[in-house]
């Protein structure tokens, strides 16, 4: 499960302020902390006394507590790969390396008696996979990525990649760093310019970079960098979905009601074949009945049995409207029910429309609750006639009669066409002709 984290540094504050910081951000669901030994100065005896004290009040409010460390930081303490005795009594829960021991201390430290997890550098170049075929312990290893003081300083999007990338494929933890925008934030050593991991996101809003991580799928837990935070920075990370990626929605001035419900009330769910620019939400229409028993297309509100009215779409073919059109009036012409959720009757369900761009090609596919379409012929004269759809290549329907909400049956019948339609695939849409067939899966095999 991801966690949230803080940065607190003892040796820039006081007992007072920290804990006061500690207190608060429990509050928000904040579960781990983070805080240097690189920076400390005071003597061996004060600094175990102090962060004793330290960790001791961080675990009683529910934190988990990493330290950041060095070889001189274990030389200070007199602290070796194979006795962190003293790690241990000061309740340390994980040792951060900034930079790594030798490979048979690595083995050594990484089992230890006293579960205390060894977090290494994400933010370098290490063979742990080949420690871990040497006899390092997997089970207390995991990695965390640095943090930059100075703008320019931090990681580019590809090199953050290619070190994430390499961690996550040996099954190992990956963490790392965002900045609070507060004022008069500071970390280990005198900074002002925030401390995250990314470069792209220095003087980001918080919430924007904790979204960012999440959406990566592959960075696990996510601490705030500098301290301290502010309330609303908080309180605005403890309410986004650590589980799945989230977008900020930001409204249009002139955003009509449909665009509204369609936006806020519906499970939306991309494309495989989705862009690089945007979000393309793909969803079938549903047909209904409006207040006055006129049939309808749109789509069904998100955990309702109401359809919202929606014969149009930005993302959609052009083509969709007059598809729509047609097939409500062959509806109505017809005297065909459209389907109710409630009472499981009704005739037609659903029109999925797919179009092979560069081809032109079209197909339509009706959704029925029945084992036969009436006057099928006639949809198809509608379709294809002079007043109908130019490109018209395909016309089927998907027999489905279950109690779900599952939109694709497990029978298709071929009405028009060869039952499929041809699409381009590759750079330039030149170098691969595929084949979009009606299926039980929807309108692709």
């Amino acid at each position: 499960m991801r966690k949230l984290g803080i940065s607190i540094y003892p040796e820039h504050s006081t007992p007072e302020k920290d804990l006061a910081y500690m207190e608060l951000v429990s509050k928000y669901g904040f579960s781990r902390i983070f805080t240097c030994l690189l920076s400390v100065e005071e003597s061996k005896e004060d600094l175990i006394e102090n962060f004793t004290s330290f960790i001791k009040k961080a675990h009683d409010l529910g934190f988990e507590v990493a330290v950041d460390t060095n070889i001189d930081v274990f030389n200070k303490l007199g602290a070796r790969a194979d006795d962190i005795s003293v790690f241990a009594k000061m309740g340390v829960d994980i040792i951060r390396l900034d930079w790594p021991l030798s490979d048979r201390e690595n083995i050594l430290i990484t089992n230890n008696p006293y579960n205390i997890t060894v977090e290494f550098n994400a933010s370098s170049d290490m063979a742990l996979d080949l420690l871990i075929k040497k006899g390092a312990n997997r089970n207390q290893m995991s990695t965390c990525h640095n943090f930059y003081p100075q703008e320019y300083t931090g990681l580019s999007k590809e090199r953050f990649d290619y070190f994430t990338q390499k961690y996550y494929d040996m099954a190992l933890d990956v963490h790392a760093f965002i900045s609070s925008n507060n004022d008069n934030t500071f970390g280990p050593w005198p900074v002002f310019k925030g401390l995250c991991t990314l470069e792209d996101h220095r003087h980001k809003d918080i919430g924007y970079q904790l979204r960012y991580l999440i959406a990566d799928r592959r960075i696990k837990d996510v601490i705030i960098g500098n301290s301290f935070a502010s309330e609303s920075e908080l309180k605005q990370l403890s309410e986004v979905d650590l589980s799945i990626p989230s977008l900020k929605i930001e409204e249009i001035s002139d955003i009509m009601e449909v665009e509204r419900e369609i936006l806020y009330d519906f499970v939306h769910a991309d494309r495989i074949d989705s862009s690089e620019y945007f979000i393309r939400s793909s969803i079938s229409r549903a047909f209904g009945k409006d207040k006055d028993g006129n049939v309808i297309a749109g789509f069904y509100a998100g955990r309702t049995h109401a359809i919202v009215e929606a014969e149009d779409c930005l993302l959609g073919v052009e083509e969709n409207r007059e598809i729509l059109d047609i097939v409500k009036r062959f509806m109505k012409e017809m005297k065909i029910e459209p389907y109710d959720e409630l009472s499981h009757k009704g005739l037609v369900r659903h029109v999925l429309i797919r179009k092979g761009f560069k081809t032109d090609e079209i197909m339509v596919c009706l959704v029925i609750n029945g084992n036969k379409l009436p006057s099928k012929e006639r949809l198809v004269e509608m379709l294809t006639g002079g007043d109908g759809v130019k490109g018209m290549t395909s016309i089927s329907y998907s027999v489905n009669q279950e109690k779900t909400n599952v939109i694709m049956g497990k029978e298709i019948v071929n009405l028009y066409g060869p039952g499929y339609i041809r699409t381009l695939y590759g750079p330039g849409y030149g170098s691969c002709m595929g084949v979009l067939r009606a299926g039980k899966d929807g309108l692709l095999e």
